[in-house]
């Protein structure tokens, strides 16, 4: 037997034996995060030691997340749900929402329009788009999906992200990707009424990165959802506008797509698809050992922000930052990173720019400023410290949201077993 599977087993044993340390490391927390500092704000506890948590939705001073028994294997399989409503400055509980039937496949939510829009599957099994009053957690409405057309299709693993809900000017819309055919379906959904405003199939979903919540950007007008290739669609009437042909991620911001391709970044007019500026990717010699591609995108008024990485697992990547207006580079920094790709948007909160950075001594966030790309804090994730998932954080602009994904031992042995490879 070799020592990486000897030392798992006894891991097992350990965690299996030792009562109170099982316990605290399955306490599931949700986190709030100083932006300029690093600090945790408040935590507080939001299920059991086998609660799987999804990503958190923040708006108007509440935060909310959907917990879920974790039942041992990768799939939830009709387990009980409960989305919970935070105080955004205290953590403080506001009220729980727990639907009438087990769930069996993802649950998105969205905050918008002092509502929480999610995907619940009724006591006969069918999914509805459900609309909560954001103040008490009131079912005001439930729809279920167009005629033909599924919601909630049972996921394959943890984060499939077979649904997601964006919103679209004062409405929603709603992605599902069907595991049989792999088609993406998108219905825009009136806010007040659940009404349906249009419906499309768009297709199969050829992207090597299926989950919809780093696929499909949205602003009051304009939906971008990179299938391969990247479609822009009219918000009004959803038919398709033009399509650039990106390939791994997109930003939308005013009337400006920012997008990557193989060889850099380009700017969109919007309005006509023209191209307003390109940046190319560094040589790999500059800054990586093997071909590099634009991975991670953000924006804001200023800058785009992107995460440069290699097409291998390599022992770094590096954030840069381009002038949104010409595509200039303003600065670059590399950050070590071993194990993983980066696939999390850089996230500017105030005047800093999350990023991730997993290593095997232990993960962590690393906040820049935005102004230079200095590094302003790291805070320890993962075994050493929070049980977060970088991939899936959340801002209302003053702080920084994320739960424990899934159960603290579950992850504790999948490092061990990464370390030990």
């Amino acid at each position: 037997m070799s020592r990486r599977w000897l030392f798992l087993m006894v891991a097992i044993l350990i965690l299996t034996g030792v009562g109170s340390f099982y316990a605290v490391q399955q306490e599931a927390r949700l986190y709030a995060i100083e932006p300029a500092r690093g600090k945790v704000a408040w935590s507080t506890v939001v299920g059991s030691g086998t609660t799987y948590s999804y990503i958190p939705t923040v708006s108007a001073g509440q935060v909310y997340v959907w917990t879920q028994p974790w039942n041992g294997r990768d799939e939830l399989q009709r387990q009980p749900a409960q989305l919970r409503a935070f105080y955004a400055a205290s953590g403080a509980t506001r009220w729980v929402y727990e639907p009438a039937a087990p769930q069996t496949h993802d649950l998105p939510a969205l905050a918008h329009q002092q509502t929480v829009f999610t995907v619940v599957a009724d006591t006969a099994g069918q999914a509805q788009l459900t609309a909560l009053d954001a103040s008490n957690g009131q079912v005001r409405w439930q729809v279920p999906p167009a005629e033909g057309r599924v919601w909630g299709d049972v996921p394959t693993g943890f984060g499939s992200e077979k649904t997601s809900i964006f919103p679209l000017g004062p409405d929603v819309l709603v992605f599902s990707v069907i595991n049989s055919s792999n088609e993406i379906f998108a219905e825009r959904r009136n806010w007040q009424t659940g009404a349906l405003v249009w419906g499309v199939n768009l297709g199969k979903n050829e992207t090597a990165f299926p989950p919809l919540s780093a696929n499909v950007v949205t602003t009051d007008t304009t939906v971008a959802v990179n299938i391969n290739p990247l479609l822009i669609l009219d918000g009004a009437t959803g038919q398709r506008r033009f399509s650039p042909g990106g390939r791994w991620s997109q930003v939308l911001l005013n009337d400006t797509l920012y997008a990557s391709f193989p060889d850099g970044l380009r700017a969109f007019d919007l309005k006509n698809g023209q191209q307003r500026w390109f940046h190319a990717l560094p040589e790999p010699t500059e800054v990586l050992e093997d071909r590099t591609w634009f991975m991670g995108l953000n924006a804001s008024a200023e800058q785009v922000y992107g995460v440069v990485t290699a097409n291998r697992q390599d022992d770094r990547y590096v954030v840069v930052a381009l002038d949104a207006a010409d595509g200039r580079m303003r600065w670059s920094t590399p950050i070590d990173h071993q194990g993983y790709r980066s696939w999390s948007r850089p996230q500017p909160v105030g005047d800093v720019l999350i990023v991730d950075s997993f290593q095997q001594s232990g993960n962590k966030l690393v906040a820049l400023n935005t102004a230079d790309g200095k590094v302003r804090w790291t805070l320890p994730i993962g075994l050493q410290g929070l049980g977060i998932d970088p991939q899936r954080i959340t801002s209302d602009g003053q702080r920084i949201f994320a739960a424990d994904r899934e159960p603290r031992w579950r992850t504790w042995l999948a490092m061990l077993n990464q370390a030990w490879r």
